[in-house]
């Protein structure tokens, strides 16, 4: 089973605010699994998110939830 990061964990790995990482899911940017009213993330969703470049502003084409 994959661990699951937090939203601050994410964007300290990402070196980005937490707001930046709520906003991109809001729309749509980073795939992610909602749990209940939590948003998680995998480092598999992430790298696909990155796309393995490390570029967190690539356009997105799959937007899990």
């Amino acid at each position: 089973m994959e661990k699951f990061l937090k939203v601050a964990e994410l964007a300290q790995i990402l070196q980005v605010k937490p707001t930046t990482i709520y906003t991109w899911v809001r729309q749509g940017r980073i795939p992610h699994t909602r749990i209940g009213r939590l948003v998680r993330f995998t480092l598999a969703q992430i790298s696909k998110f990155t796309d393995g470049s490390g570029n967190k502003s690539a356009p997105m084409t799959d937007a899990s939830s």
